[in-house]
């Protein structure tokens, strides 16, 4: 892996935590299941989830993840690309 401080890749990978935030459509049945298909994948970063139903057939899940940067934004991305999947957006949580 490469080290996100030195560009090595040799060196240890820097420890970050963010969260990211996914509002997707409740009534869309793929939405769920995609998205816990994708927990699995990536769970090694995962600390913590939690999702709810928000007015209409909208829901919100929070996905706090810790480790390298490049596999939150990996998941992201894998998030972006899911049908009923409304958005998907990493913020990082200075350390």
């Amino acid at each position: 892996m490469m080290n996100a401080t030195t560009g090595s890749k040799n060196a240890p990978v820097l420890v970050q935590q963010g969260m990211i935030t996914v509002i997707f459509e409740t009534g869309q049945k793929s939405a769920r299941p995609s998205m816990l298909t994708l927990k699995n994948e990536f769970q090694e970063i995962i600390h913590t989830s939690f999702h709810a139903h928000m007015a209409g057939e909208v829901g919100l899940e929070i996905i706090l993840v810790r480790g390298d940067v490049a596999r939150f934004r990996a998941l992201e991305q894998q998030l972006m690309g899911r049908r009923g999947i409304r958005s998907a957006r990493l913020t990082l949580i200075p350390s």
